[in-house]
């Protein structure tokens, strides 16, 4: 059975990573890249299904009491992403995924998103895997990224 101070952390999570995209999303990011209209996204090519790449948490492994940053890529041609969904569990066990309804500008998302710092509490010592995915309007999901992380 998952311990509540994942599912806390979860849900932590989820309200960050909530405000990262809401406030974060716009045209594409700048990286610098020239003109041109190429589909070329952070996840690959920019399409109308949501798209998620490249989810890390970091300082892995992190500190009991301390605080760790998730980052991912996220890419949708409409930009109309509206829901996301988080989970966390400790390692051997499936992530419990919760969702929470969104809005995001309507515009192009194709961005690397890094969270503020979420505050890890009294988590307990151990190693947890991490998923993550969206939705859009249209019903279309994101494929789901998932990563692993220890607590020391």
């Amino acid at each position: 059975m998952k311990h509540p101070v994942s599912r806390a952390f979860g849900l932590l999570a989820a309200l960050l990573l909530l405000i990262t995209l809401t406030s974060a999303c716009g045209g594409g990011g700048d990286d610098g890249g020239g003109g041109g209209g190429g589909n070329d996204g952070v996840c690959g090519n920019i399409g109308s299904v949501p798209k998620l790449c490249n989810l890390r948490v970091s300082p892995n492994p992190a500190s009991r009491f301390g605080t760790v940053r998730v980052s991912f890529g996220v890419s949708d041609r409409e930009g109309d992403i509206d829901k996301l969904c988080v989970g966390v569990a400790a390692r051997g066990s499936a992530p419990d995924i919760v969702c929470d309804f969104i809005s995001t500008r309507g515009s192009t998302i194709n961005e690397r998103i890094t969270t503020d710092p979420i505050n890890l509490g009294s988590s307990p010592s151990g190693t947890y895997a991490f998923a993550l995915n969206v939705g859009d309007r249209a019903g279309n999901l994101s494929n789901t990224v998932t990563t692993t992380f220890e607590i020391r």
